[in-house]
Parts: structure tokens; sequence; C-alpha cells
């Protein structure tokens, strides 16, 4: 979720989150769902039918190593096959760069938002 260097450096601001996490863990069977929909949901052949302004964005260290795959690369794909979109990669943010580094996370989407 943060980087390595978030994790020393706010140990408070990860185990307050983590509390939230904890405070409002969804009922098994939603999260099963969820976790279903998200492995087995396909639409990449309906995205370039988006004609909406469209927006993606995502921290350069969200890759997952080991893991799931790289958010990273998903989100170059997304941006190069919906029509006109725009992509910012969040230089320095893992997945949880929102709250990590909300100075660099947030202008670009309020930016979005004005020119939208």
């Amino acid at each position: 979720m943060f980087t390595d260097q978030f994790v020393k450096a706010h140990p408070e601001v990860v185990k307050e989150f983590q509390k939230l996490i904890v405070d409002e863990v969804p009922p098994l069977k939603c999260y099963l769902r969820h976790v279903v929909a998200r492995q087995c949901h396909e639409t990449t052949d309906l995205i370039h039918k988006i004609k909406s302004p469209t927006l993606v964005i995502v921290g350069s260290k969200d890759t997952h190593e080991g893991g799931t795959g790289s958010h990273v690369e998903s989100a170059k794909v997304l941006a190069e096959k919906i029509p006109n979109a725009e992509l910012v990669i969040v230089e320095g943010g893992a997945h949880g760069y929102l709250r990590e580094m909300p100075e660099k996370g947030h202008p670009p989407i309020l930016d979005f938002l004005r020119r939208h």
C-alpha cells in the first residue's frame, strides 16, 4: 500500500490506516464477490467505446512485485486503449499514493476535473 520509506517515517499513519481497514471489513460474501468480479470481469474489448474524458492515474511504484502484476503497466494499457485518455504516473507513489503523498496525487486530479 505504501512505500517502505513512508512506512518507516510514518508508522502512526500506517497503523491508523490498518485500523480503518479492520473496522470496515465487508461481509465475507461481499468481499468474495468483489474478488471474483476483479478476477473474472473482462471488458477490454469495449474500452475503445468510452467517450467521456478519462484520467488514468497510478503511482510509479504500484507494481506489486511478486504479487498480482503491475498496476503501472495496466494503467498504461488502459490509457492507450481509451480514446483521448490522459495518463498520469505519480512519481514515487505506491498503491496508497493519495494518502502518502496528496501533494503529488491531488493536483493532477483537480486539474483534470477543472478542465472537464
